[in-house]
């Protein structure tokens, strides 16, 4: 019939609650001449990485649980994209540019 497509008997599913930690990422001075520190909202472990406007991984650094300051050097200019990514956390990206 028309239900037994639609219904599946069984127990009731339920998905639990997650939390994700925003890594919200400061970058100054931007633009920078190639000298870059960064501070962060959260006390969690990351990962920091850099990329061209290719998608070309130029750099990428962890940051270590309690670390809230990093500093970044990239020699060529242009601009780059800064992604701070945690396992179980929202991924945040950030333009960059380098004079």
């Amino acid at each position: 019939t028309f239900n037994d497509h639609w219904f599946v008997s069984g127990p009731p599913v339920s998905v639990a609650k997650t939390t994700k930690t925003e890594h919200n990422v400061s970058i100054y001075p931007n633009p920078s001449n190639g000298s870059v520190s960064l501070s962060f909202s959260s006390n969690d472990a990351a990962t920091v990485a850099v990329y061209d406007v290719q998608g070309r991984l130029i750099t990428a650094k962890e940051k270590a649980v309690g670390q809230r300051n990093m500093s970044l050097q990239i020699e060529q200019a242009g601009f780059y994209f800064l992604k701070v990514s945690a396992e179980g956390a929202t991924t945040t990206v950030q333009k960059l540019e380098i004079l």
